[in-house]
């Protein structure tokens, strides 16, 4: 767990934080900002924009209207493009909610709350590259001391040199780590309106 978060995780990043409270085990929920994501993440972005505008496509084909329309976006790891982001929270299920359609500055944009709560979760045997990360990191949920065996040089008088070490035990016992849930409250975005038109 220490390689990968040193080897592939941005120092004092966001994946970092939620590694460390995961291995610190309190198991108290993280605040994070769907906004923020989608501001800092252009996949994630458009990915969620494009469902909703879908929605609300599908909801005025059909004579409803668009004030009040809830779904879910499933937004997938392949969806992100900021790493940082996707070590720390993983695929998501981002809940949303039309709020209302103006004009901004000559542009159509309808005004929609987002919120999210997922649970952070590793996932072993799940048939990928970095299992074995997966494994050590569900393992520390339940984790045993590790005893090892360190050769100690000593210095014994007239004795011969294979004799002039011997063997002590270390014993290293580790925290349990805990799942914790990753809370977004609701907060109001504005999505551009596409009118049909595939978003870029």
């Amino acid at each position: 767990m220490t390689l990968a978060k040193e080897q592939k995780m941005r120092p004092g990043g966001r994946a970092q934080q939620y590694l460390d409270h995961y291995l610190q085990g309190s198991g108290t929920p993280m605040p994070f900002s769907v906004r923020t994501l989608l501001n800092e993440d252009p996949g994630v972005r458009g990915c969620i924009f494009r469902e909703v505008n879908a929605s609300i496509m599908t909801a005025e084909v059909r004579k409803q209207g668009s004030v009040g329309l809830t779904g879910s976006v499933a937004v997938k790891q392949f969806y992100f493009q900021n790493i940082d982001w996707q070590y720390a929270t993983g695929a998501l299920n981002v809940q949303w909610q039309c709020m209302g359609e103006e004009v901004r500055n000559g542009t159509r944009v309808l005004l929609v709350d987002v919120w999210c709560q997922n649970l952070y979760r590793w996932h072993p045997g799940a048939g990928r590259a970095t299992d074995c990360v997966h494994r050590a990191a569900v393992n520390l949920q339940a984790p045993q001391p590790e005893m090892r065996l360190v050769l100690q040089p000593v210095h014994v008088p007239g004795a011969p040199s294979y004799a002039q070490s011997w063997f002590r035990t270390e014993t290293t016992n580790y925290q349990k780590a805990k799942d914790f849930l990753m809370v977004a409250p609701r907060e109001r975005i504005l999505v551009p309106r596409t009118s049909g038109k595939a978003m870029s």
